[in-house]
């Protein structure tokens, strides 16, 4: 049964929980422990991804962090070019009547 989830999941990450455990006639409890705790997947806007990284990501992740060592060695103004921020957006509306307020 995990196989048979597996392979519907990759054909649509975006699949809903309550789709999956209809399309396998089983109960979206089930669904959900076959795919978070035997799978290792979670939900991330609105696919089905693996929790882990593979091998070929770490890699990745190691060589992006050396080239950014190696310039910032370089650059002696590399903290000044550095913008950071985190993953919360902020919408800011002020209406000007209440007529848009209603809106």
């Amino acid at each position: 049964m995990v196989q048979k989830v597996e392979k519907f999941i990759k054909t649509d990450r975006r699949l809903k929980l309550h789709v999956v455990a209809k399309e396998m006639a089983i109960s979206k409890d089930s669904a959900r422990k076959i795919i978070v705790d035997q799978l290792g997947m979670r939900k991330i806007s609105a696919r089905w991804v693996p929790r882990l990284l593979t091998p070929f990501d770490k890699q990745r992740r190691v060589q992006f962090s050396q080239e950014n060592m190696d310039f910032m060695e370089g650059e002696k103004k590399f903290f000044s070019m550095v913008v950071t921020g985190d993953e919360t957006l902020c919408f800011y509306y002020d209406p000007g009547t209440k007529e848009q307020s209603k809106q």
